[in-house]
């Protein structure tokens, strides 16, 4: 076998950790950069207050301006950019992952043919070639990533809103399941903003980032067993040993 077949399973399991902790670290900065705009904006209208001697309406008038461009920017633009990029970026690695998944299969003759790169429908391809090497993956696993993939393409063509999506049907569908996928008419919660504040738009929680990188690691992972492909590296005696 080629040297990337054999370390395929280790670096895309070291791929997809570093997606999950991408996403933590992006969320927590997120959050600490929210705080920090908030403290600043507290101390400017104290600031403008003293100076100017307003009384207490205007110095609220002052701070509710700030405050509504404050709540505009982090509880809308930036919150929602930073989670539809994060789902558009890990559909991107999983796709290149199952590329090179097909490739490791195939070099390490569990699959006879070679892969005929698709043109569309390129994770169902993916997966109709895999599955001829590890047919025993739970479908419960492949229907999370055919979710991300409704989800990823509204987003990616529709700007997140669903009324001009061709997937309207599974897109309620997801968004019924208590995933951390919302629809802004349907299930418009305190504390989750839509993106352009119209009805029929994507919003997600946090969780759903969290749960879809894991879940394609736990999909590359499983696939990696079920064809004795290597995900973990041990050192016995002196010796390498791939497991």
């Amino acid at each position: 076998m080629e040297s990337d077949t054999v370390w395929f399973g280790l670096l895309a399991k070291s791929a997809l950790n570093g997606l999950t902790e991408y996403n933590e670290k992006s969320e927590t900065l997120l959050q600490s950069a929210k705080r920090e705009s908030f403290r600043k904006i507290e101390e400017e209208v104290s600031r403008i207050a003293k100076e100017l001697s307003l009384n207490e309406d205007e110095e609220y008038g002052e701070w509710s301006v700030k405050m509504q461009e404050h709540e505009g920017t982090y509880d809308i633009l930036f919150t929602n950019f930073f989670r539809y990029s994060f789902l558009i970026l890990a559909y991107a690695i999983l796709e290149d992952h199952l590329y090179r998944l097909c490739i490791a299969l195939y070099d390490a003759k569990r699959v006879e043919e070679p892969l005929k790169l698709p043109k569309y429908n390129i994770v169902k391809s993916y997966r109709s070639y895999i599955d001829k090497a590890a047919s025993s993956v739970g479908e419960e696993l492949w229907a999370k990533i055919e979710d991300l993939q409704f989800i990823r393409n509204c987003i990616a063509h529709n700007s997140g809103d669903v009324s001009r999506s061709k997937h309207k049907i599974e897109l309620f569908r997801i968004a019924q399941m208590n995933v951390g996928i919302h629809i802004s008419h349907k299930s418009h919660r305190e504390g989750l903003t839509r993106l352009y504040l119209r009805d029929n738009m994507i919003i997600i929680e946090p969780k759903y980032c969290k749960s879809i990188a894991l879940n394609m690691r736990d999909l590359i992972e499983t696939i990696c067993k079920a064809t004795n492909l290597p995900t973990s590296i041990d050192f016995e005696n002196g010796s390498i040993i791939f497991r």
